[in-house]
């Protein structure tokens, strides 16, 4: 990508631009962009030549490859070179310098840089002309481009003060509000609209004002009826919903939205821990509502739920343990007779000679492949307990997988991974680098995806941080940069974050 190429987003017949200026190699080498003034409409198809007498209306950082891929932006061209931005200022919070937080108290003062310069740090909050420096998601670009409530949220012009409430935020209700808040959603993007319902409607549910709650509620079937088509948005829409009746021992109504939630996850078994849930959920209505009419109904649900179970591929002792509690309240209102699932042999949550000897004489049964992963998640289940000889125990199961000359080298890799978090946790840096790096190194050298790398490359990190060692300092920036495009899950991205604030401190 050349510095002063021009890309191109479109919504609700409007048409903005932005330009590549350069990367900053003060701010994660990120991209930074300038935002042209002018807008056009959606049949406006200006050439390149007309941006070079167009002016920054914002000079920001973000990560353009995720634009294109998140939000659709397109190439247009180029110039030969960018706008000037000598006299742009970015500042950040000193001690978290990915981020600036309006009206929060500082630890350690404010960096202030230019764009490639060292920055400098100041203890008081700077007046000027100033620019927030932290580096944003595409999709809060896309609401600054389009007038959609991203200067109330990130205080881009980092005056230092607290703005007005973000308009998907408000903690009070009227028809006045309402009717900004419509005005407001015809502006945002397609895909994020019902995302703003959804967080609106949920503060409003939680208020102990009944017409705030009964806003939220009409909200909620904005989504349910204009969102039909996308599922997670319209059942998480149901959700709330049920949930909120659930609390307020609304037993009916909560039954009839988690009942569409089941039957929609019905429809779609790649939903199987979803509709264990609302299966779980739809079963304590019934017990709370007491109505032995819908006990068979229960009963129903249960063995729906022992049949997803014992067919899950990946066991989750959560599940298991949640059909059990229920099952005995079923059986004890009903006499009925609804089984337990039993634990499975490889996981056993108490240890001794004895279940170790009967353990093993399982393992001997076994495949190899099942073995070591038997051994493995039997492992793992001890390893949770908070009991230093359990740890012991599983520790020295882990020992016996990698003595195995017949055990996969995915299987070890796994377990290695298993072992690295562990001693992450334990603050025992040195031990979970040597394991997470032996993880790394199966990873890469037969070339698994990305995402697998990003648990692996962020727990080296950690313990590399954690060290202290400034010789491993750029290591670990090489390994969070192979990151840069792969992160979308939030608590990914808050630890990716904080770990590049520490090594930027270091």
């Amino acid at each position: 990508m050349q510095k002063g190429s021009i890309f191109c987003t479109v919504r609700n017949n409007q048409k903005r631009f932005f330009q590549y200026v350069g990367s900053d190699l003060s701010q994660l080498n990120s991209d930074v962009i300038g935002i042209f003034r002018r807008n056009y409409t959606h049949n406006e198809f200006p050439n390149v030549a007309r941006f070079l007498d167009d002016t920054y209306e914002y000079v920001l950082h973000t990560t353009i490859s995720l634009g294109k891929r998140m939000c659709g932006w397109e190439y247009l061209g180029e110039t030969s070179e960018p706008h000037k931005i000598d006299d742009v200022l970015f500042v950040t919070q000193h001690s978290h310098p990915l981020f600036y937080r309006v009206g929060e108290p500082i630890d350690g003062g404010w960096r202030i840089w230019k764009m490639n310069e060292d920055a400098a740090v100041i203890s008081y909050h700077p007046n000027g002309k100033l620019t927030n420096g932290m580096v944003f998601p595409p999709y809060s670009i896309e609401e600054l481009l389009f007038d959609t409530g991203f200067d109330e949220f990130y205080d881009i012009h980092a005056t230092g003060e607290r703005k007005k409430s973000v308009w998907f935020q408000q903690q009070k209700w009227d028809d006045t509000i309402e009717r900004e808040f419509i005005n407001k959603l015809n502006l945002t993007h397609p895909e994020l609209a019902p995302e703003y319902i959804l967080s609106q409607a949920d503060i409003l549910m939680q208020s102990d004002n009944e017409i705030n709650r009964d806003a939220g509620v009409r909200l909620l079937h904005i989504v349910i009826e204009k969102y039909k088509t996308m599922p997670l948005a319209y059942t998480r829409a149901c959700d709330i919903l049920a949930s909120f009746y659930f609390r307020n021992s609304d037993y009916n109504n909560a039954h009839k939205y988690y009942s569409i939630i089941y039957e929609y996850n019905e429809a779609n078994p790649r939903q199987r821990y979803r509709h264990l849930s609302t299966i779980f959920q739809i079963v304590r209505i019934i017990i709370a509502n007491t109505r032995h009419d819908d006990y068979s109904f229960a009963k129903k649900l249960l063995l729906v739920a022992r049949k997803e179970i014992q067919n899950m591929q990946v066991d989750d002792a959560g599940f298991r343990k949640t059909f059990n509690e229920l099952a005995t309240k079923i059986n004890q209102a009903t006499d009925g007779m609804i089984l337990p699932i039993k634990n499975k042999w490889y996981e056993n949550e108490d240890w001794n000679s004895s279940i170790e000897q009967r353990f093993f004489q399982n393992v001997a049964k076994d495949s190899v492949s099942n073995a070591t992963r038997h051994v493995r998640q039997q492992a793992s289940t001890l390893l949770q307990k908070d009991n230093p000889d359990l740890q012991t125990a599983a520790i020295r199961l882990f020992e016996y997988i990698f003595n195995l000359q017949s055990c996969s080298a995915s299987e070890i890799a796994l377990c290695h991974q298993i072992l690295g978090t562990y001693y992450n946790n334990r603050k025992e840096y040195m031990l979970a680098r040597i394991h997470l790096e032996a993880s790394r190194k199966y990873y890469k050298k037969n070339r698994i995806s990305d995402m697998m790398l990003i648990p692996i490359n962020l727990g080296i990190v950690e313990s590399l941080v954690a060290l202290h060692k400034t010789d491993d300092i750029q290591y670990a920036q090489t390994l969070l940069d192979e990151l840069k495009d792969t992160l979308f899950q939030k608590d990914e991205l808050l630890q990716y974050y904080d770990l590049q604030s520490k090594i930027c401190q270091l």
